[in-house]
């Protein structure tokens, strides 16, 4: 069998797919001027922009205005579970970013984080204007119009507001 055929290769897990998804993010939440509050969000953020679905989903359960059924709750936490395991890779790909000059990473002694500013670049603006990446913009900004305190609220606030209602809020300490 050939080599090619027998590699596995999960987009999900690429380095070039979470710097597009952690770029666009960036941009779209404006963290040019105001920081980001706390890196371990974006790795919820990536897992509910990855499907039309789960934005829906996002969207139904941030407005709490109908209950989620048996399926959707147990999509809510597969991305709850996806996004704690992705925090390290998310955080890896930020340190690659901040030694190329892309974000800044401050630590945030008031909330015992680390915040991240996107740097303002020509070269960076024109890459994410592109037509290509659209739908994963109007994605972020859909989950922004929902939740617009997203850039600067609490890691912990965060995962009340948006996983509050489902079994995960048991898990958090």
């Amino acid at each position: 069998m050939d080599k090619k055929k027998r590699m596995m290769f999960v987009l999900d897990k690429d380095y070039y797919f979470i710097t597009i998804k952690l770029l666009i993010i960036l941009n779209c939440l404006n963290c040019y001027k105001d920081k980001f509050i706390d890196y371990r969000k974006l790795a919820f953020i990536i897992g509910f922009i990855k499907d039309d679905k789960d934005i829906d989903l996002y969207k139904k359960n941030i407005r709490r205005s109908i209950d989620l059924n048996i399926f959707e709750r147990e999509r809510l936490i597969n991305i709850y579970c996806n996004g704690n395991m992705d925090q390290p890779l998310i955080k890896r790909v930020l340190f690659f970013l901040a030694k190329k000059r892309i974000i800044i990473l401050e630590k945030n002694v008031k909330f015992n984080c680390i915040d991240v500013v996107l740097v303002k670049d020509e070269k960076l603006d024109e890459i994410l204007s592109s037509e290509n990446l659209y739908n994963d913009i109007d994605k972020v900004k859909n989950i922004y119009d929902e939740f617009t305190r997203l850039r600067s609220i609490k890691y912990k606030s965060f995962i009340e507001r948006i996983f509050g209602d489902s079994e995960v809020a048991k898990w958090e300490c």
